[in-house]
């Protein structure tokens, strides 16, 4: 794949799971409604480093996602990310 595809299939991804969860990862969760957008989307930017990190060492499929899945993912998040910052000058952690 080229690095276009690879950028329209994350886009592809996130629209598909922006539908799906109805904006979710712009807004603060549910059942913590204190915690920032951008808080919220860095933890499961480390929950996905956390399945990479199980991927590498074991070389067994989580629940069925493979290496790439897990990737495609964590840059998703990162996209997501940027987002919720609005100003992607600002490297100030929430």
């Amino acid at each position: 794949m080229t690095t276009d595809q690879i950028c329209d299939q994350i886009k592809t991804i996130l629209r598909e799971k922006n539908a799906a969860y109805g904006q979710a990862a712009l807004r603060s969760p549910v059942l913590c409604p204190s915690l920032r957008p951008t808080t919220a989307i860095l933890v499961r930017m480390s929950d996905k480093i956390e399945r990479l990190k199980t991927l590498l060492t074991t070389n067994v499929d989580a629940h069925g996602e493979s290496l790439n899945d897990t990737v495609t993912d964590l840059a998703g998040y990162c996209v997501l990310y940027l987002a919720t910052k609005g100003d992607t000058n600002n490297d100030s952690v929430d």
